[in-house]
């Protein structure tokens, strides 16, 4: 299991300032990863904390996926592979 000191430091001060601006944000988390990530003792899968960190990211920058990528200290190209597996795991699940 993934635990909150496995999350890279960077990934854990997003994470906390995305609960800390819920007002700012229209970004909602799924039911699994809602409310406090770092303290929860419920693993998550890394598949879902990333899909979740660039739904958001995205959220927050209102589409602006260099923004987006630059917020999350991935290149432009990683963001879009990133969304291209996202998408693809999504039309076809057992795939993934």
């Amino acid at each position: 299991p993934i635990r909150p000191e496995h999350i890279p430091l960077r990934i854990q001060r997003a994470i906390k300032k995305e609960m800390h601006s819920d007002s700012q944000s229209n970004c909602t988390l799924d039911a699994e990863v809602h409310g406090n990530v770092m303290a929860s003792n419920q693993p998550q899968s890394l598949k879902q904390i990333e899909r979740n960190a660039i739904r958001c990211g995205l959220s927050r920058n209102n589409g602006n996926k260099s923004r987006t990528a630059d917020e999350l200290g991935i290149s432009l190209k990683t963001l879009y592979n990133k969304l291209n597996q996202i998408e693809n795991a999504e039309r076809n699940p057992e795939a993934a």
